[in-house]
């Protein structure tokens, strides 16, 4: 006796909103694929594979702990973005992603409290494989992924978000002429009639983010299949270029193998298919620390490019620094020259 059920265009108009009108004519086409969007498209993927990289090595070293109802705080969510130096928006997304690639989970480590947020086994296996099954993976994911962008990070699910998905991908597959709006309403006007614009408007942010769509058009990851990351993603290389300013420019993707004895040596300061490390004291010591001696460092560099002279002091003073820990049976002490 209170409540009245409107028509979906008194709604919109009680909202402020124009109804709008639903195209009895369309145009479906069976669009081709065009380098230009595939560029933009593979470069779009790849980028959220060094993401999710990145948000594995984070968490792999040092799992965030988890509120009572098993979301990310604000405040853990806010840590990691500052320590990865990624938006917490995107962040949330990587986050999210991998927990439906299951390369993430949510779990309570024995003889420890509370719930914590780590990578799985299948991480490191995803690690080591290559970029085009990197990116296979999370493309296969992203579209039957449930989690909701509503509330905290990993706090809400939507089983309908995959057939959404796969509505918004048809428009594209079907030719988004004259524009998307006005093909999404022709090929399937129930779903945008009764659905919030803010939903269609991320599911498509979130198709551009993961190399799906580019430029408005359809890349071929989306024509062909995920299958066709392997002939988008560029050639490994095993090189690269050693400055004297200690930066290390990387001019495309590395082997697993080689990326990994990077990362443990060099800071990444500007990613991308061309990559930038920088060479510090912290890095080497890392790298120091992660078992590698002074000569392994310096033979690493050698074999991937020319090693400057300048680098190959650094590598001799940091070396030098770092202190082994010797124990003593007679008096049972511990001395430490770092």
């Amino acid at each position: 006796s209170t409540t009245v059920r409107l028509p979906r265009a008194v709604h919109l108009a009680l909202n402020g909103k124009a109804t709008a009108p639903i195209p009895v004519e369309g145009i479906t086409e069976s669009p081709s694929p065009d380098s230009k969007a595939d560029d933009a498209g593979t470069a779009a993927g790849l980028s959220v594979v060094r993401g999710m990289q990145r948000v594995i090595d984070s968490l792999g070293a040092r799992p965030i702990e988890l509120l009572k109802d098993k979301t990310v705080g604000v405040r853990q969510l806010t840590g990691l973005s500052k320590t990865l130096n990624i938006g917490e928006e995107e962040l949330r997304r990587l986050i999210e992603l991998g927990m439906s690639a299951r390369l993430l989970s949510r779990g309570e480590p024995k003889n420890m409290e509370g719930n914590f947020l780590a990578p799985t086994e299948l991480a490191q296996t995803w690690l080591d494989a290559s970029l085009a099954e990197k990116w296979q993976l999370l493309l296969e994911s992203w579209t039957t992924s449930t989690w909701t962008n509503e509330g905290r990070t990993l706090a809400h699910t939507n089983d309908r978000l995959p057939g959404f998905r796969q509505k918004v991908l048809q428009v594209y597959l079907r030719g988004a002429k004259p524009t998307f709006e006005e093909s999404l309403r022709f090929h399937f006007p129930l779903f945008a009639t009764h659905t919030a614009d803010e939903t269609i408007a991320e599911l498509r942010a979130e198709a551009e983010w993961i190399g799906a769509i580019a430029l408005e058009r359809p890349t071929s990851v989306l024509i062909e299949g995920p299958e066709a990351a392997a002939r988008l993603t560029p050639d490994t290389v095993d090189y690269f270029l050693i400055q004297a300013d200690m930066t290390v420019l990387v001019p495309g993707p590395l082997d697993p193998e080689t990326h990994q004895r990077l990362e443990s040596v060099a800071d990444l300061e500007s990613p991308g298919l061309a990559s930038v490390y920088r060479i510090s004291d912290a890095s080497l010591r890392r790298g120091l620390d992660r078992g590698m001696t002074g000569e392994e460092i310096h033979a690493f560099f050698a074999a991937h490019g020319e090693v400057p002279q300048t680098l190959e002091f650094h590598i001799g003073d940091v070396a030098k620094r770092h202190g082994t820990l010797r124990s003593g049976p007679a008096l049972s002490y511990l001395r430490s020259e770092d």
